[in-house]
């Protein structure tokens, strides 16, 4: 065998290998690292940072425990949702009501969640303003 048909059988491994890894791209189906209403998101995206202005103003705690997660507002009563986001599967999210008790505390089990990274996003309002907050946090 010449030296011109071993150039010839590297260029075609190389456009089969090529083929191949297209191949692999199209067909995965599990990418869950941006929203289904991306577009929807991003158009609010001004309000966005005007939740996140107000919630630097907030007096609001976030804790996390050994096997919870302690929320804290210092004052006045609020209507929410809790969502953990798990940035590596959008199956396992999961939303919560906010539940604030007297105190103005909400425990929330974390026992029951995969080990791993999350995004605690807190949106919620009180009296007539939007806000909202981020943390991420490894259980």
């Amino acid at each position: 065998m010449n030296w011109g048909h071993k150039i010839a059988i590297l260029y075609t491994s190389f456009a089969l290998l090529i083929l191949f890894m297209v191949y692999m791209c199209v067909k995965q189906t599990d990418i869950f690292l941006v929203s289904p209403e991306y577009y929807k998101e991003e158009m609010a995206y001004q309000d966005r940072i005007d939740e996140k202005a107000n919630a630097q103003q907030a007096n609001m705690d976030i804790k996390q425990e050994a096997g919870m997660l302690q929320l804290h507002w210092n004052k006045g009563a609020a209507s929410g949702s809790v969502l953990f986001f798990r940035p590596s599967d959008a199956n396992k999210d999961l939303q919560l009501p906010l539940e604030l008790d007297s105190a103005g505390k909400q425990n929330i089990p974390t026992a029951n969640l995969d080990k791993g990274l999350w995004r605690v996003k807190l949106r919620w309002t009180q009296g007539n303003k939007n806000f909202f907050q981020e943390k991420a946090i490894t259980l």
